[in-house]
């Protein structure tokens, strides 16, 4: 049988290209199998094991066939190529689109939860659309600030002082005091609907790993529930 799969120096080139992309290489896993395409030989593929994702290398007499998901236009793709040179190419290419993927966050889950979290707290008291009273404004300014914090707390701790950063930092502040002033200017319910839209928006906004993402919508989410759940408590 003959051995079709990459030399270790070629895995190690494409271990390099995973680290600059911002992939996490503890992640991957290499698999040599025998080929349904070719008889009689063994291929190598990679694969991202959290989301099954994979890139296959074939190796032909005459060329080269590269199977991937996922890919840059639709989710499976594949490519027949001259030689390895373009493979790897092809290969590189599929890291990034696999690096968007795992970055972009689902906006339609997003909103169907956002859906439900707006279902789920309306029995907090707030069926109608009154304005806030100065002391609710008061208490909730408060809070607000507290959340605020914590979110940025959580996002600088786990990234770099980048100027990206700075200016993703800044972007939630702008939302924060948006938010903030919207509570002397709509009544409760709108209120309600403009707090969860700015979860999404600063979801969507922030450049960061997927499990930090999670960890910013959990907080924001939660933080969010309790004023929605639990009545302003006035002295």
């Amino acid at each position: 049988m003959a051995d079709r799969t990459l030399t270790k120096a070629q895995r190690n080139d494409l271990f390099r290209q995973a680290q600059e992309i911002g992939l996490n290489t503890s992640e991957f896993k290499w698999v040599q199998g025998n080929s349904s395409n070719i008889s009689d030989s063994q291929v190598s593929a990679l694969i991202h094991e959290p989301t099954e994702f994979y890139f296959v290398f074939y190796v032909y007499n005459y060329g080269r066939h590269s199977q991937r998901k996922p890919g840059l236009d639709q989710l499976e793709e594949e490519e027949y190529l001259n030689d390895y040179s373009e493979q790897f190419t092809y290969a590189v290419e599929w890291m990034q689109c696999l690096k968007k993927e795992l970055d972009e966050p689902d906006l339609w889950e997003l909103a169907i939860q956002q859906k439900e979290l707006f279902i789920s707290t309306g029995d907090s008291g707030d069926q109608d659309n009154t304005p806030f009273s100065p002391q609710e404004q008061m208490h909730l300014s408060a809070r607000l600030k507290e959340i605020e914090k914590g979110v940025i707390s959580l996002i600088s701790a786990h990234t770099s002082s980048s100027e990206m950063v700075q200016q993703q930092l800044g972007f939630i502040k702008e939302r924060f005091d948006y938010l903030e002033g919207a509570l002397s200017r709509i009544g409760r319910l709108d209120w309600k609907a403009l707090a969860l839209n700015t979860v999404i928006a600063i979801i969507i906004a922030v450049s960061v790993t997927p499990d930090l993402r999670q960890a910013v919508w959990q907080f924001l989410i939660g933080a969010f529930q309790e004023i929605f759940q639990k009545p302003v408590s006035l002295p």
